[in-house]
């Protein structure tokens, strides 16, 4: 007796057209920014299991006392922050987000608070590691944007 296999691949964005094209990409990608760049900036990590960003060590000793003990916002001079940015992944509704584009030193300073150093407290604000997810709200807003783009889709069907 002989085997048949079938194979078929079923491609979502070719069924739904420009609906998740570069603009429905542009709007998850600013709301995913808009979402984390909030949490940070209250000293809370976007990531899930973490929680508050743990206190810096001696604000004292950075210039002009801009680090307050809390919030640990991340923000010192805001550069590290400016290159968090979104790239839309070709060919499917999503995006990447990332320190796109970001000079090394600032690459490596993200790097320093998402993983922590021997002087540096851990502060896990980007998923970096396998199995790292966004926190639950984010994950509810980001839902949100797909069930918005799904209905336009579905009200556009049905006339």
């Amino acid at each position: 007796m002989s085997k048949v296999t079938v194979k078929s691949r079923f491609d979502i964005t070719r069924m739904i057209g420009p609906e998740f094209g570069a603009e429905f990409q542009n709007r998850l990608g600013e709301t995913l920014l808009e979402e984390m760049k909030n949490d940070i900036s209250k000293g809370n990590s976007p990531v899930r299991t973490e929680r508050r960003f743990e206190p810096y060590k001696n604000p004292e000793k950075y210039p002009a006392g801009k680090k307050p003990n809390r919030p640990v916002n991340l923000h010192l001079t805001g550069e590290m922050l400016q290159y968090l940015k979104f790239k839309p992944v070709t060919g499917r509704p999503a995006v990447d987000v990332g320190y796109l584009n970001a000079p090394h030193d600032v690459q490596v300073r993200a790097i320093a608070h998402n993983t922590g150093t021997g002087d540096m407290a851990q502060r896990k604000h980007i998923p970096w590691e396998s199995g790292d997810e966004l926190t639950v709200r984010i994950t509810r807003r980001m839902i949100d944007v797909y069930k918005e783009r799904l209905a336009r889709l579905i009200q556009k069907g049905n006339k």
